[in-house]
Parts: C-alpha cells; sequence; structure tokens
C-alpha cells in the first residue's frame, strides 16, 4: 500500500476525525543531521523514520481516524501533522500560544502528575521561591537557553541583566518566554528520562523506552546557540554564570527497552537506581496514567501523535 493509498482505508467514513499529512512530513527530510548528505540520509536511517511514521498512521487509521494528504477543503478542527517549524511567526502570538498549551497540559495531567512549579520571569525576580532553579526560555528546545541558577550571586547577575535588557524590545519579547522553574534532581550521574509515544484522543500506548545519555550531568557547556546563552556562557561578559549545564534532552544516548530483561551490567544499574526491577522491567503504572490523561485531554493542542518525557525526581516531590 502506498503512502496515498492510505485515505482509501475502511475507517475513512466522512464523520470522523480529519487529519491532514504533509507529504514532507513523511519524508522526514526535518529529521535529517545536518552534516549528512541527503542520499546516505534517505537511504538509510531516513527509511527508518518514514516506516515508524507510516505506521503510526495505520494506527491512526485503525481508530477510525481519517488520513488525508489533500489540503483543499479542510474542516476547521482538522488535525496537521507537519514539518513546517515556522506556523506561527509572531513572537508575541507564540509565548502566549505556549502558555496556554502548558496550563492546557496542567489541568490535564491529573492529581498524580508532579509537575515541577514555576513562575514567570518579572513575577520570580520579585518574589523568587528557594534555589536551585532552571531559568528557561520555553520558546526554544533541545536545551537552548537553559541555566541553573543554584547561587544568590547567580541570581543578583541575572536581576541585573533583566535591568539593563527589559526596555529593549528584542529582549523583552524573550523575557516574556523565559520562566524560573524548581530543579528535578534525577537518581544518577546521567540525563536520564521515560519516553512515552501515545494516540492522542484513544490515549492507546505505541510505544515506551527508558534513556539516558552517555555523558554525565554537569559537563561544560558547548557552542552558544541563544540570545541569553551569548551573555550568560560568554566569561568575558559581566553576566557570566559559569559553565554548568541544564539538563538537556539529546537524540543520542542509550536507550533500554521495557519490553525484555535487561541483561547488560550498565543497564541493569541505571534501572535499579530508578527502582526498576532490570529482570522484569515495568514501565511505572503512574507515568502511564498521566500520559494517558494528557493524550485524551490533549490531542487537538499537541497533535494526534505525542511524545511525553518523564524525569524521576529524587526528592519524590
Amino acid at each position: 500500500m502506498s503512502d496515498v493509498d492510505m485515505v482509501n482505508g475502511k475507517n475513512n467514513e466522512s464523520q470522523s476525525q480529519v487529519v491532514f499529512v504533509d507529504p514532507n512530513w513523511l519524508r522526514c527530510l526535518d529529521c535529517k543531521p545536518p552534516n549528512m548528505g541527503i542520499l546516505d540520509f534517505i537511504m538509510g536511517i531516513g527509511q527508518e523514520i518514514h516506516a515508524v511514521r507510516r505506521k503510526c498512521l495505520e494506527r491512526l487509521q485503525a481508530e477510525g481516524f481519517q488520513i488525508v494528504f489533500d489540503e483543499k477543503s479542510l474542516p476547521e478542527d482538522a488535525i496537521y501533522l507537519s514539518s513546517n517549524r515556522t506556523l506561527i511567526d509572531d513572537r508575541e502570538e507564540e509565548v502566549a500560544l505556549k502558555k496556554a498549551i502548558n496550563a492546557r497540559v496542567v489541568q490535564a495531567a491529573g492529581e498524580n502528575a508532579n509537575i515541577p512549579y514555576s513562575l514567570e520571569m518579572e513575577e520570580f525576580l520579585e518574589n523568587p521561591f528557594e534555589l536551585p532553579v532552571i531559568l528557561k526560555n520555553k520558546c526554544v528546545d533541545r536545551g537552548v537557553d537553559k541555566f541553573i541558577i543554584r547561587t544568590p550571586e547567580q541570581l543578583d547577575i541575572v536581576r541585573k541583566f533583566y535591568s539593563k535588557y527589559s526596555s529593549n524590545w528584542v529582549y523583552k519579547n524573550v523575557f516574556d518566554g523565559c520562566v524560573f522553574e524548581e530543579l528535578i534532581e534525577t537518581p544518577s550521574e546521567y540525563k536520564t528520562f521515560i519516553r512515552v509515544l501515545m494516540i492522542g484522543k484513544s490515549g492507546e500506548e505505541i510505544s515506551t523506552c527508558f534513556r539516558y545519555s552517555l555523558e554525565a550531568k554537569g559537563k561544560t557547556k558547548g557552542k552558544e546557540k541563544g540570545l541569553l546563552e551569548k551573555h550568560f556562557w560568554d566569561k568575558d561578559s559581566e553576566f557570566y554564570l559559569g559553565d554548568e549545564e541544564a539538563f538537556a534532552y539529546y537524540s543520542g544516548g542509550e536507550i533500554i527497552s521495557f519490553n525484555k530483561p535487561c541483561t547488560e551490567p550498565s543497564k541493569q544499574q541505571m534501572f535499579e537506581i530508578h527502582g526498576i526491577d532490570p529482570e522484569n522491567p515495568t514501565i511505572p503504572k503512574e507515568v502511564l496514567e498521566v500520559a494517558r490523561e494528557i493524550a485524551q485531554k490533549c490531542y487537538k493542542e499537541f497533535g494526534i501523535i505525542m511524545g511525553l518525557d518523564f524525569i524521576q525526581n529524587v526528592t519524590n516531590r
């Protein structure tokens, strides 16, 4: 069956939820590493990603969603699967949307969720809660513009920086997207999290895995990429905060499956540190419950296929 043939599936009744699929999303070019040639990508990992995305569409179709590839005459409530990262080009609108989505997730997650307490930048600087905290620009991903603030001296530096640049419209837009958040201290020296892939609306689990970095936490940062990093990570800057890197998600690292016993000693140890039996690894029940709540209630905000990451906190808060 070709990609386009999927629109003729038996579950594509006219009254079902419409999912528009951008053909570029299926081509997976948004996943190509910048240092990899296009042909190498297409003949290699690109095929694997394409197969996974096709499988997701088949699962959606089996759930009763109507998969379409033609963007003409879509209903207003259609769900988009697109590789376009610039659907919203207005910074203020983007900030407002992300705040609204975050509030929706907190509401949907329910009482079993443990979401770190956070305050917007201006509010926190006026009335801070206990250190250490993370200063996080929520409008950029992949660990960019994320900083650990451990000491009152570092917090004073941030205050001076905010005072100097808050009237500058470029920086003000960034500050509007920033929050201070409780720091999550994970159980091991490595960056770890559990990833759950769900189908929205039905809350059906597609896959789960445990991931951890190959490098220890606290290693010095790499090349500055964000606007705030250019100040806070520059050793010659009056606003230098130090080189400690906040937890950042990553595409590499090690993956441990929950579907089979874990036999490698290093991976067994990682499971044991997190309270998971390596002989019979099972994703924590509360993680699946929260993931399902969010998937069922927030699929219109996040998309019909969503990946949710859960980080274990040693303080058990």
